[in-house]
């Protein structure tokens, strides 16, 4: 994905998420406007990188991360997680999977980048679905937490949290059969500037 276009996108899908805010704010919805500030913020995580770190992440990713977030937060404050349920919540769980499976593989090779594991393909491949599982697991432990303790209500029953975590493994395997294929373009495309590289006067 071009690099200009990717950056437009993801501009337009935070402003959408500031917008859902802001009408959270004005209809007093105050818990969904934490989350979407918390994922207005997290959007923001791949410049922090590349600006303190030197990580470039690949334009496609970076629109990833946002379009995920953005699913998340217009799913809560526009209540479409309950208006088109169980189809919203299953395709923004697919989306979110593929993301934090990209996540998985990009952190990995950073990882390998900066020390000397030099995990192969096989072994980053299999990373990524466990990664993605884990993550996923994580998710479902936090939305029990809220359900419990806030009220409120991300687990309707007990296929729903299965179902969820059955599109995690679907969205892992996905990003891992895509890896498989295209692993040398990908790890060309997550670009880590040393830390000892001069800037050129």
């Amino acid at each position: 994905m071009n690099e200009k276009v990717g950056a437009i996108l993801s501009y337009i899908l935070q402003a959408l998420i500031f917008v859902y805010i802001l009408i959270g704010i004005l209809e007093r919805n105050y818990l969904p406007v934490i989350e979407g500030v918390i994922a207005l913020f997290i959007t923001f995580l791949p410049l922090i990188l590349k600006k303190r770190w030197g990580i470039h992440l690949p334009a496609s990713l970076n629109l990833l991360i946002v379009l995920s977030l953005y699913l998340h937060a217009e799913g809560r404050l526009l209540s479409f997680y309950t208006l088109f349920y169980p189809y919203y919540d299953k395709i923004s769980h697919f989306v979110g999977s593929a993301t934090v499976a990209l996540l998985g593989f990009a952190m990995v090779i950073i990882i390998d980048r900066f020390t000397k594991i030099n995990l192969n393909k096989k072994a980053i491949i299999f990373f990524i679905i466990i990664f993605t599982m884990a993550i996923g697991g994580f998710w479902e432990i936090l939305e029990f937490t809220s359900d419990s303790f806030l009220g409120t209500t991300h687990q309707s029953n007990l296929t729903d949290t299965m179902l969820d975590l059955i599109f995690d493994l679907v969205g892992g395997i996905f990003i891992a059969m895509i890896t498989n294929i295209n692993y040398e373009v990908m790890k060309r495309q997550i670009r880590v500037k040393k830390r000892n590289e001069k800037k050129r006067i």
